[in-house]
């Protein structure tokens, strides 16, 4: 009895909420943590099954996932994620770990569940912030691109990279900061302080030139967001276009300007040297 209740005491100072059950799915004890996590009283789920609180959409997955571990002759743990009802009847996200291994000193089966509630509602924001971009993709000739928020990962980007900047998207696929490869030398360490500058929470706005099979004649006009929580920077959102022509456009007019200019002082020249 006293291994059992020195179990309890070790159980009730776990973080995430230890719950035992029968072979139903009943609750024959529950932690302290259900309180803080889901606003119960460990003993008023005790003899209540845990499928009445699991959401309805997902009851079945958690029923046949529970079923499968326990009915295993051999050794068998899992992993399942649901919704469950809180006290004040909002569904929070566990993800929780069941195992068919039982204990003499326990009367249930042991499962183990936190909250995963803000990771669910990220994922889904991912999610849906995927899909506007694909979209949008689907009809422009811009880039748009998304990263994590310390360029580690590439979580998005759309066909038109590959033709803007030469180089196929599976590369940066594979290695997020490819992109910089393609960005003209002496461009590098400006693009390099960009990205530091949304790291820190700051936007960007800037031009630069890319793609060295054309030997870097390209020029693509960039306007990136850091997106923020909970004062984070948790992802970096970017638009490119291809500012080439407007470029070669500016440049043939610098190159008139200068003729103009240099020709007109050539008459002034004449006109103010010839006598009258």
């Amino acid at each position: 009895m006293a291994h059992t209740a020195s179990l309890g005491v070790l159980l009730d100072h776990a973080q995430d909420k230890i719950a035992l059950l029968d072979d139903d799915g009943r609750f024959t004890y529950v932690n302290n943590a259900a309180r803080r996590i889901l606003g119960y009283e460990p003993d008023d789920l005790v003899g209540t099954s845990t499928f009445d609180y699991v959401h309805p959409d997902d009851v079945e997955t958690v029923r046949e996932r529970f079923a499968e571990v326990i009915a295993s002759d051999d050794y068998s743990a899992g992993t399942v994620n649901y919704r469950f009802r809180a006290a004040d009847d909002s569904w929070v996200w566990l993800e929780s770990r069941m195992s068919n291994v039982t204990d003499d000193r326990l009367d249930g089966y042991v499962v183990s569940s936190r909250d995963v509630t803000d990771r669910e509602r990220a994922k889904q924001e991912y999610q849906a912030l995927s899909t506007r971009l694909s979209e949008l993709s689907a009809t422009t000739s811009d880039v748009l691109w998304l990263f994590s928020g310390d360029w580690s990962e590439l979580l998005f980007v759309n066909p038109a990279y590959e033709s803007v900047f030469g180089q196929p998207t599976e590369t940066i696929e594979r290695d997020p900061e490819a992109f910089l490869d393609v960005i003209h030398p002496d461009d590098r360490p400006a693009v390099r302080e960009a990205m530091a500058c949304l790291v820190d929470g700051q936007s960007v706005d800037m031009e630069y030139r890319v793609d060295a099979a054309t030997e870097y004649r390209n020029w693509v006009w960039v306007q990136a967001e850091p997106i923020i929580e909970v004062d984070d920077v948790v992802r970096i959102a970017g638009f490119v276009r291809d500012i080439t022509d407007r470029r070669r456009r500016e440049r043939q007019l610098s190159v008139r300007d200068t003729l103009l200019s240099h020709n007109v002082r050539n008459d002034m020249v004449v006109i103010i040297g010839t006598p009258n």
